[in-house]
């Protein structure tokens, strides 16, 4: 019988494409040293400056960005404005760091915006590697099943991730030419556009079949198309990095700040909360998330250090669950091991929690064997998107 695998996703496991904690300031500020240096391309770019600047000088009196949110969250009625440009700006921020690797391509180019050298540059940088971290690229041509012009992902694999990024989209659009918006429906994406106009995406979230679920909902930026009720992305805009224009770049910059819904972006820790600022599905996607860990008879955590603030839904999803196998891929896998143990007490023999430090690839356990889908054929997409 096929196993059923959970994966637990944080802040690692796009740390080749996207800042972990320890860097998100200095590429916060690197971000807000690019918007002024060129601002003068798209003058209403300023209330995106002037809302990150702002960002980050709270940011540096704190620990971490999800501190800053904590504290705007707690005195909502002082904080709202602050709270809801939080989540834009982070919208904006990540679709900037996905999207035009070129910003960072040009060790020359970049020290010309500002006095920055070349150490600075590298340690701002860090390990970025690209918009995509090319794990996800590999695990996602790993896990499609062996049948011509099809995309068929396992029905037996979930993800559960913390990250409101897009790795996962942008990864399989390499694959599958399609837009944004149905690329998420095709991965089973949750949380997603309203219930009230995606019903039949929606009903399918507690079916046993491949999904995403963004336990902090996602940084994703969808608006309705003009001459139509269709949605669109700013992630569908494909341009050549030889030749993008500055100009191109401010304006979908201006666009995804204007008009992200910053509910998309709903933190755990708000479920419960009262504010306008939460995604409403947010405790839909978190008890499907229960669900799938009680099922789950392997576990992988990828990545993830569960950090504090998380820690309650984290407890609902682990404390007493029954698991065969749990794999932790981290650098620091054996200090997560112990938190793990202490803390949550899933219900396992610690010798078959098993240590994992290679994070080169996302790990498929030895006891995967992929449960497949039929489903109807897509052209494989040629060239370039």
């Amino acid at each position: 019988m096929k196993k059923n695998v959970a994966y637990l996703f944080g802040a690692g496991a796009s740390a080749n494409a996207l800042p972990v904690v320890k860097y998100f300031n200095q590429r916060l500020n690197r971000f807000l040293k690019f918007l002024k240096s060129v601002q003068e391309y798209h003058l209403p770019i300023k209330d995106l400056i002037v809302a990150t600047e702002s960002l980050l000088i709270e940011s540096q009196r704190h620990s971490t960005i999800d501190t800053v949110a904590k504290k705007y969250y707690h005195s909502h009625n002082k904080y709202k404005l602050e709270l809801e440009n939080l989540k834009k700006v982070l919208s904006s921020f990540f679709f900037y760091e996905q999207l035009f690797t070129k910003v960072y391509s040009s060790f020359s180019e970049l020290m010309e915006l500002s006095d920055i050298d070349e150490k600075e540059l590298t340690n701002v940088i860090n390990n970025k590697t690209g918009n995509i971290d090319n794990r996800y690229d590999s695990f996602i041509a790993s896990l499609l099943s062996n049948r011509e012009n099809k995309f068929l992902l396992p029905n037996n694999i979930s993800i559960l991730t913390w990250n409101y990024d897009c790795q996962f989209e942008l990864a399989f659009k390499q694959f599958c030419d399609e837009s944004f918006y149905q690329l998420q429906q095709r991965l089973n994406v949750f949380p997603f556009i309203t219930p009230e106009s995606h019903e039949d995406h929606w009903k399918n979230i507690g079916k046993d079949t491949f999904k995403i679920l963004h336990l902090n909902g996602q940084a994703h930026n969808f608006f309705k198309k003009e001459a139509n009720s269709k949605f669109q992305s700013s992630y569908d805009f494909s341009l050549n990095e030889n030749q993008i224009k500055i100009e191109e770049i401010l304006e979908l910059l201006d666009d995804v700040f204007r008009k992200v819904d910053p509910k998309n972006l709903t933190f755990s820790w708000e479920r419960n909360a009262q504010s306008s600022l939460r995604y409403e599905e947010v405790n839909i996607v978190i008890e499907e998330s229960k669900r799938i860990m009680k099922k789950a008879e392997i576990l992988v955590i990828a990545g993830y250090s569960f950090p504090f603030f998380n820690r309650d839904v984290d407890r609902e999803l682990l404390e007493g669950q029954e698991f065969e196998k749990i794999y932790i891929q981290d650098k620091n896998a054996s200090n997560i091991k112990t938190q793990l143990i202490n803390i949550f007490n899933p219900q396992i023999r610690e010798s078959d929690i098993i240590e994992y430090d290679n994070v080169d690839q996302f790990l498929l356990p030895p006891e995967f064997d992929g449960e497949y889908p039929e489903q109807v054929i897509i052209p494989m997409r040629v060239g370039k998107w």
